[in-house]
Protein backbone atom coordinates (compact mmCIF):
# COMPACT_ATOMS: atom_id res chain seq x y z
CA UNK A 1 0.00 0.00 0.00
CA UNK A 2 1.30 3.26 -0.86
CA UNK A 3 1.48 6.10 1.98
CA UNK A 4 0.88 9.58 0.82
CA UNK A 5 0.77 12.58 2.61
CA UNK A 6 -1.09 15.50 1.17
CA UNK A 7 -0.46 18.90 3.03
CA UNK A 8 -3.06 21.47 3.53
CA UNK A 9 -2.11 25.12 4.67
CA UNK A 10 -3.46 26.48 8.15
CA UNK A 11 -1.01 29.30 8.18
CA UNK A 12 2.13 31.13 6.80
CA UNK A 13 3.74 29.57 3.42
CA UNK A 14 6.93 30.12 5.44
CA UNK A 15 5.55 27.47 7.65
CA UNK A 16 5.38 24.56 5.14
CA UNK A 17 9.01 23.50 4.71
CA UNK A 18 9.87 23.18 8.26
CA UNK A 19 6.12 20.85 8.73
CA UNK A 20 7.23 18.95 5.29
CA UNK A 21 10.64 18.56 7.19
CA UNK A 22 8.92 17.38 10.49
CA UNK A 23 6.83 14.61 8.60
CA UNK A 24 9.68 13.38 6.75
CA UNK A 25 12.32 13.12 9.46
CA UNK A 26 13.28 9.44 10.58
CA UNK A 27 11.21 7.99 13.09
CA UNK A 28 8.02 9.67 11.35
CA UNK A 29 4.96 8.78 9.04
CA UNK A 30 7.24 8.33 6.44
CA UNK A 31 5.17 8.78 3.48
CA UNK A 32 5.83 7.14 0.00
CA UNK A 33 5.19 10.67 -1.47
CA UNK A 34 3.87 14.18 -1.03
CA UNK A 35 0.77 16.38 -2.69
CA UNK A 36 2.46 19.92 -2.23
CA UNK A 37 -0.40 23.07 -2.32
CA UNK A 38 0.27 24.73 -5.30
CA UNK A 39 -2.11 28.03 -3.77
CA UNK A 40 1.59 27.99 -1.37
CA UNK A 41 3.95 27.30 -4.28
CA UNK A 42 2.14 30.14 -6.51
CA UNK A 43 3.88 32.61 -4.03
CA UNK A 44 7.31 31.07 -2.75
CA UNK A 45 8.22 28.97 -5.69
CA UNK A 46 9.79 25.72 -5.89
CA UNK A 47 13.04 26.54 -4.53
CA UNK A 48 12.36 25.22 -1.05
CA UNK A 49 10.52 22.32 -2.52
CA UNK A 50 13.65 21.13 -4.48
CA UNK A 51 16.07 21.86 -1.67
CA UNK A 52 13.92 19.33 0.96
CA UNK A 53 13.85 17.03 -2.24
CA UNK A 54 17.52 16.54 -2.10
CA UNK A 55 17.88 16.09 1.65
CA UNK A 56 14.39 13.74 1.40
CA UNK A 57 14.04 12.15 -1.88
CA UNK A 58 10.74 11.51 -1.34
CA UNK A 59 8.67 12.11 -4.51
CA UNK A 60 6.66 15.18 -4.33
CA UNK A 61 4.20 17.06 -7.15
CA UNK A 62 2.54 20.27 -7.32
CA UNK A 63 -1.50 20.44 -7.20
CA UNK A 64 -4.04 23.18 -7.31
CA UNK A 65 -7.39 22.11 -6.39
CA UNK A 66 -8.91 21.20 -9.01
CA UNK A 67 -9.68 17.25 -9.46
CA UNK A 68 -7.84 16.35 -12.40
CA UNK A 69 -4.52 18.58 -11.16
CA UNK A 70 -5.12 16.42 -8.31
CA UNK A 71 -4.98 13.47 -10.16
CA UNK A 72 -2.02 14.32 -12.36
CA UNK A 73 -0.05 14.84 -9.43
CA UNK A 74 -0.94 11.37 -8.08
CA UNK A 75 0.22 10.25 -11.31
CA UNK A 76 3.28 11.96 -11.09
CA UNK A 77 4.04 10.75 -8.09
CA UNK A 78 3.09 6.98 -8.96
CA UNK A 79 5.44 6.60 -12.00
CA UNK A 80 8.41 8.05 -9.71
CA UNK A 81 7.25 5.04 -7.17
CA UNK A 82 7.83 2.74 -10.35
CA UNK A 83 11.14 4.16 -11.27
CA UNK A 84 10.24 5.91 -14.24
CA UNK A 85 12.63 9.14 -14.68
CA UNK A 86 11.84 12.74 -14.76
CA UNK A 87 14.44 15.60 -15.18
CA UNK A 88 12.03 17.28 -12.97
CA UNK A 89 12.52 16.95 -9.05
CA UNK A 90 9.37 18.18 -7.70
CA UNK A 91 6.22 17.48 -10.31
CA UNK A 92 3.83 20.24 -11.12
CA UNK A 93 0.19 19.93 -12.08
CA UNK A 94 -0.91 22.75 -11.27
CA UNK A 95 0.50 24.90 -14.33
CA UNK A 96 -2.70 27.59 -14.00
CA UNK A 97 -0.25 29.79 -12.04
Amino acid sequence: MVKAAALTDGGPAVAVPPALEALLAPGGPAPDGLVLPGHVLAVTGLADYEALHRRRPVPMAVAGFEPAEILLALAWILRRLRGEPSRERVGNAYRRV
